[in-house]
């Protein structure tokens, strides 16, 4: 196995657990996205790692965090 292989298996690697997260995070969306402003801002306050930047991101999106 050259330098070459690898360097291959590694970034598919990197990249299949990107994808992983990803789809983590937008099935953490989809559950949170019915929830009033409430329920997603206590699941951020009470949360982490996947579920908590789900919560961020659902709350961004409804506009909470603009400093306009």
């Amino acid at each position: 196995m050259g330098f070459g292989d690898f360097l291959k298996s590694t970034a598919k690697a990197a990249i299949n657990g990107i994808q992983e997260k990803q789809e983590r995070i937008n099935k953490h969306k989809e559950h949170l996205q019915y929830r009033s402003d409430e329920e997603v801002i206590r699941t951020y306050k009470n949360s982490s790692g996947d579920l908590k930047f789900a919560a961020a991101m659902i709350l961004k999106e409804r506009g909470y965090g603009n400093q306009n």
